[in-house]
């Protein structure tokens, strides 16, 4: 018996093969291609990735719609020129708010005994001339010994203002004392550090001082610290002459109104110091 399949065509031999198993799926002419039906695994990374940016462009317009429609500003993408003014504008309200700070804390009612002393002195230098007595006037006991007021000028300033705005006045002038004296702090800071570090010690110098922002010499001290920092930092920065000329009529203008003028002349002889070593 001979085998059938020796002296069939092949059209014969599929067709058979098809009888015998009906189960199997053979590819028609008219089906599909895989790779028509399914386009995406045709496409190269650049088409998609042109894709997932529309789509991304899609869903910000859908944003800054719904935003319009709340009343929002629109979204912007995180940009390094948007980080950057963030955090300029961040430092500026950080800065202003240790200032504000400081005049909240100079807006107390002033009553304290020497800040009256110094008003009542400053009143009779404006009766008798101006010109600091050579005696204490204002003691029982000791009014035959010599008398030095080195701060004489700052008791004429003080009783001025108390003439003109009374008690009221004397609150002002703190505040405006400090809030010049920390509206130089906080713009004392070195290129290399952050801005921010000026103004959280700049907080931590006014917590720390508060005991002492009273309407007396003190304060001028202070203030006068303060400027000596600030020529000194703009000659180191700006290599500025006139900054270092500016600290004689300081010195000049603050020894008359403290005697701790000293303390102004020992950061000037420590600074020298340090940038001779």
């Amino acid at each position: 018996m001979r085998c059938p399949f020796l002296f069939s065509s092949p059209f014969q031999i599929l067709s058979i093969y098809v009888n015998d198993h009906p189960d199997k799926d053979l590819p028609d002419e008219n089906s599909p291609d895989p790779s028509e039906s399914n386009p995406e695994a045709n496409r190269s990374p650049e088409d998609a990735a042109g894709d997932q940016a529309g789509t991304d462009q899609s869903e910000a317009a859908l944003v800054n719609q719904s935003a319009e429609e709340e009343g929002l500003p629109e979204w912007e993408p995180l940009t390094p020129e948007l980080v950057e003014d963030e955090a300029i504008r961040g430092d500026f309200m950080l800065r202003w708010a240790a200032i504000l700070l400081a005049c909240l804390f100079a807006a107390t009612y002033i009553s304290d005994t020497e800040t009256l002393v110094h008003v009542k002195t400053g009143q009779y230098l404006a009766s008798h001339g101006f010109w600091p007595p050579a005696n204490d006037v204002f003691s029982y006991t000791a009014n035959d010994r010599p008398w030095y007021n080195n701060a004489w000028l700052f008791d004429l300033t003080l009783s001025g203002v108390y003439g003109v705005l009374g008690d009221t006045g004397l609150t002002l002038f703190k505040i405006l004392l400090l809030g010049i004296t920390f509206y130089v702090i906080v713009h004392l800071c070195q290129r290399e550090i952050s801005t921010w570090w000026g103004s959280i010690l700049a907080v931590l110098a006014l917590i720390a001082c508060f005991p002492q922002l009273n309407v007396t010499p003190e304060i001028i001290t202070i203030l006068g610290v303060v400027l000596t920092m600030s020529c000194l930092h703009q000659w180191q920065e700006k290599n500025s002459a006139r900054a270092l000329w500016l600290l004689v009529p300081l010195f000049l203008v603050w020894a008359n109104l403290d005697p701790r003028v000293f303390l102004g002349i020992a950061l000037l002889g420590l600074f020298a110091l340090g940038e001779t070593v």
